[in-house]
C-alpha cells in the first residue's frame, strides 16, 4: 500500500509550490489525487520512494490528499490514508484558486453540546462530502483537522482554557472551498454526549502480581469516576481534557477473584453508567 510522508497530515505550508513525498514498493506506478482531482503519476524507486510536484501551486486554505497504486492495465488495486494539510495565505501571493468540485453533500452543523460540567469541552458533529477535509477554526486559526467518514459524518471535540461562552464564534471550513460559522451556544441543558466509563487495565482474566494494582481508564472528559472494587466504590477521580484517568487501589485486594468496574458519577446521568466488570485474580502467595 502506498503512503504519504510529505506533507504530514494536518502540516500548515508556508508555500504553495510542494513536492509531495511518499513510499511504496519498488517500481509501483502511484497517482497523486488532490482534493479528489488527479494531479500527477510518478513510479516507486528502488530506494522505496516517490515524489511528486503538481504543476500548478496550491491555493491557500485546507487540502486533503490521497495516492494510489496503479496496475499495468491502469486500475487503482491499493490507496493510501487521506492526509489533510493547510497553506497558509501569503500576503504578497495574488495567485488564483483553483476549481474546486461541487460538493456531493452540503456542509451542515448538526449537533452541538458541551463535552463537560465546566463548559470547557464543546463537542461540534456534522455532515460534510464524503472524505472531503474538515477543520474547525476558532479566532481565524486552525485547531482541529479530520476527514469526513463515508456517510460523510465528522466530530470534533474543541478544548478552551476558559468556559465556552456564547459569543464565541467556531468557523468550520472544508476542502472544497465550503465555510459555516456557528456560534458556541448549545441547547441549554446537560452534555448530549453520554458514554460509560471504561476500563483499560487490568484485563477480564488477568492475574494480578500486585495487590495494589493502578487502575487506568475512560471516561467523559473532566467527568467524576467512581471506582468499584467487588461492588463498594474505594475512589473517586476526576478525569482529565482528554478523558483518560488513573487510580492506584489503596487497600489492597483480598486472595482470590475480585471484580472492578467503574461509574460516571454525574447528576446528570440517572441511572449512573458502569462500565463493563473486570475480573481479575490475585494467587495466593500474594
Amino acid at each position: 500500500t502506498p503512503s504519504i510522508r510529505f506533507p504530514t497530515l494536518g502540516a500548515r505550508l508556508r508555500s504553495g509550490q510542494a513536492t509531495f513525498v511518499g513510499a511504496g514498493l519498488p517500481g509501483m506506478v502511484v497517482r497523486l489525487y488532490l482534493d479528489n482531482r488527479q494531479v500527477g503519476e510518478g513510479v516507486v524507486t528502488t530506494r522505496e520512494e516517490w515524489r511528486l510536484t503538481p504543476q500548478e501551486p496550491l491555493a491557500p486554505g485546507v487540502h486533503l490528499a490521497r495516492v494510489a497504486a496503479l496496475n499495468p492495465e491502469g486500475a487503482i488495486i491499493a490507496e493510501s490514508a487521506p492526509v489533510v494539510f493547510m497553506v497558509e495565505e501569503e500576503a504578497s501571493s495574488h495567485q488564483p484558486r483553483l476549481p474546486l468540485p461541487t460538493p456531493a453533500l452540503p456542509l451542515a452543523v448538526s449537533s452541538l453540546a458541551f463535552g463537560d460540567r465546566e463548559r470547557q469541552s464543546l463537542v461540534v458533529r456534522g455532515q460534510a462530502t464524503p472524505h472531503s477535509g474538515v477543520s474547525a477554526w476558532v479566532g481565524g486559526q486552525p485547531i482541529r483537522f479530520a476527514n469526513a467518514l463515508i456517510d460523510g459524518g465528522w466530530q470534533f471535540w474543541l478544548f478552551g482554557d476558559e468556559p465556552w461562552a456564547g459569543e464565541d464564534l467556531v468557523e468550520i471550513r472544508t476542502s472544497l472551498g465550503e465555510r459555516l460559522v456557528t456560534e458556541a451556544r448549545p441547547p441549554a441543558g446537560p452534555v448530549v454526549l453520554r458514554y460509560a466509563p471504561l476500563l483499560l487495565s487490568p484485563l477480564d482474566g488477568d492475574v494480578l502480581t500486585t495487590r495494589r494494582p493502578l487502575l487506568l481508564g475512560l471516561a467523559q472528559p473532566s467527568s467524576e469516576v467512581g471506582v468499584l472494587v467487588n461492588g463498594r466504590i474505594v475512589a473517586r477521580v476526576v478525569a482529565d481534557r482528554q478523558g483518560t484517568w488513573a487510580y492506584q487501589l489503596v487497600e489492597p485486594l483480598p486472595v482470590g477473584y475480585s471484580v472492578l468496574a467503574a461509574e460516571v458519577e454525574d447528576s446528570w446521568t440517572t441511572p449512573k453508567l458502569k462500565s463493563r466488570p473486570v475480573v481479575v485474580m490475585l494467587a495466593p502467595q500474594l
